[in-house]
């Protein structure tokens, strides 16, 4: 009876790990395309570029703030969501320097409306998951 239910443990686990992994995906690509809009709507650039430059400032972003979810401070989101915030404002917005030189300022202020936008989504995505 115990080990069934071990083996029972490890295929949900298998399962969840699967879901994560679609749910993550998933944010990802929504994640992508709102940015990407907003770097439209606020003239960045056409959308192709802008959906090419999200992506990337996104991807990046994303494979920093993996091994972040490994540290304490992770466990807090009071204290976490600033510092990845912030974090993603400095990235993304560096990404968008790389990609249009001249845009300066425009560059900072895409990478701060964008991620507003962004994490506003991310934590009302979190809030339904948490009901």
């Amino acid at each position: 009876m115990l080990f069934s239910a071990i083996t029972f443990a490890d295929v949900a686990i298998g399962a969840m790990l699967a879901f994560g992994a679609i749910l993550l995906v998933i944010s990802f690509i929504v994640v992508v395309l709102l940015e990407s809009l907003a770097l439209k709507l606020l003239k960045w650039n056409g959308y192709w570029r802008s959906l090419w430059a999200s992506f990337l400032m996104n991807l990046v972003s994303t494979l920093v703030g993996l091994p972040l979810m490994l540290l304490p401070i992770s466990a807090n989101p009071v204290m976490y969501l600033p510092v990845t915030w912030g974090l993603s404002v400095i990235i993304e917005g560096s990404i968008l320097i790389l990609m249009k030189r001249s845009g300066g300022r425009q560059n900072w202020i895409a990478a701060i409306i964008a991620n507003i936008a962004s994490y506003i989504l991310l934590m009302l995505l979190l809030l339904v998951m948490s009901l």
